[in-house]
């Protein structure tokens, strides 16, 4: 089961595609992306909690979420 199927009730997943020279170069300009890929969690208020770069495993990124869920 992914991720988004979890925890739909919980989570807004947004998946932003990086190859996408028009809207993917904004993206990674106003979020100052120099890894791919990057994960940024946000509060319900759009601000910026947490962030992480690199390759995770399903069980980092739950792991990760559970924590942030549980603040």
């Amino acid at each position: 089961m992914a991720l988004e199927e979890k925890y739909d009730k919980k989570i807004v997943f947004i998946i932003v595609d990086v190859d996408n020279l028009t809207e993917g170069r904004k993206m990674v300009g106003d979020f100052g992306v120099y890894s791919i890929p990057a994960f940024f969690y946000l509060n319900r208020h759009g601000e910026i909690i947490a962030e992480d770069v690199g390759v995770k495993s399903f069980e980092q990124l739950e792991n990760r979420i559970l924590d942030l869920l549980a603040q």
